[in-house]
């Protein structure tokens, strides 16, 4: 299972949910893609890291938060 199929299969987000991802590794900014594909409406990324949060800005996220 990816972050993708987490998001389209597991979760079932439909066109218009926002979408929290905690964790921005491979799997989590792999989910950003699937909530992306899938319509999300808004996009929210959590991470420990700067450089991973700028890359979720990157990929059009509407909120970054640092934890």
């Amino acid at each position: 299972m990816t972050g993708v199929g987490a998001v389209v299969h597991t979760a079932g987000v439909q066109p218009g949910e926002s979408v929290l991802v905690v964790g921005l590794g491979g799997v989590g900014l792999s989910a950003i893609l699937g909530a992306i594909a899938g319509g999300a409406s808004k996009i929210i990324a959590a991470d420990i890291s700067d450089a991973k949060l700028k890359v979720a800005k990157e990929l059009w996220c509407d909120s970054f938060f640092r934890f």
